[in-house]
């Protein structure tokens, strides 16, 4: 069993239907008809098509052992004279319980600084069989903050990485991207998935560059930094007008030493931001606000030249 895939390129005016089979010597099951249909719509675009595929020998054919037939999928596209399909090779395998898993990015054609930019990750399973211990990757640059994320199955961490547990053949799990671009130029983001039976028909890795262009914004990047120690900042006012505690992770562990934290000013705003060590000492600001002082102030203004700010707080036991 495997499974096949391709897409067709329409022309405009392109219509009827396109529809896969199998190389000469190898039938589709079931034997009658031998052939998987997609009607095309009519226009410019294009039309993904794909089938699970049971290809199996005969005597003479050029398939091999039963249960071990290879082959390449053939398509037929009526209607669009000169535009030929791009195909993808067809893998089989004599198991029933591999699965197919196939990655699908929905993401803005474009982005700015300082704005919500979502991304929306499908990870489906075209089978035949259900697909376990599947794992979503998310690498994300650091030009870009990831506010939140969210899977419709299993867990997700903050670094972008999501434990999706299994997904049975036929089904689908999403997870949801919160970024927030803090820098103009392109947004350069890519997505892994991996199972251990997640077959090898479709990639397992997605790239995607977006263009991100200047917001209205302004932007405040805050890191804590602590190894061996603990500490807050207390960012006032934040965004929203409130008040943010930045907090450091646990220094007990050594994998996680720092936390950023990311705020979005509209309008001109001035800042303070104000350390507190709960482990250890306070060890100096870096960035815009370089210097061993408790507190210090940065003005956010949107119309500014550079009217982004980055301040770095460490802490030393």
């Amino acid at each position: 069993m495997g499974e096949g895939f391709l897409t067709v390129t329409l022309a405009n005016g392109s219509s009827n239907s396109a529809a896969a089979g199998t190389q000469a010597g190898c039938d589709i099951f079931p034997d009658s008809p031998s052939l998987l249909s997609l009607p095309l719509p009519t226009g410019i675009g294009t039309v993904d098509f794909f089938g699970v595929l049971d290809i199996h020998a005969h005597l003479g054919s050029d398939c091999g052992a039963a249960g071990l037939g290879t082959g390449t999928m053939s398509a037929v596209v009526n209607g669009a004279p000169g535009n030929a399909p791009r195909l993808k090779n067809l893998k089989c395998s004599g198991d029933p319980t591999e699965a197919n898993l196939q990655l699908s990015v929905d993401a803005p054609g474009e982005g700015a600084t300082g704005e919500l930019f979502p991304i929306a990750v499908q990870v489906r399973n075209h089978g035949v069989g259900a697909a376990a211990g599947v794992r979503l990757k998310a690498r994300l640059p650091r030009t870009a903050f990831l506010q939140a994320i969210k899977s419709t199955q299993g867990t997700c961490s903050n670094d972008g990485d999501c434990d999706l547990g299994d997904i049975p053949a036929d089904e689908d799990a999403m997870v949801y991207f919160d970024v927030i671009p803090l820098k103009k130029g392109n947004l350069l983001t890519q997505f892994q998935v991996l199972a251990e039976n997640g077959g090898d028909v479709f990639d397992d890795k997605v790239k995607n560059k977006t263009p991100i262009m200047k917001g209205g914004s302004a932007i405040l990047n805050v890191t804590v930094k602590c190894k061996g120690a603990g500490g807050t900042v207390t960012i006032n006012p934040n965004g929203s007008g409130g008040m943010t505690t930045c907090t450091c992770p646990d220094p007990l562990d050594a994998t996680r030493t720092t936390v950023q934290c990311i705020e979005i000013y509209d309008a001109m705003t001035t800042v303070t931001l104000t350390e507190a060590p709960t482990l250890g000492q306070f060890s100096g600001w870096t960035g815009d606000c370089t210097g061993n002082q408790a507190t210090c102030q940065a003005t956010l203004d949107p119309a500014a030249a550079n009217p982004d700010k980055s301040v770095k707080a460490k802490f030393k036991p």
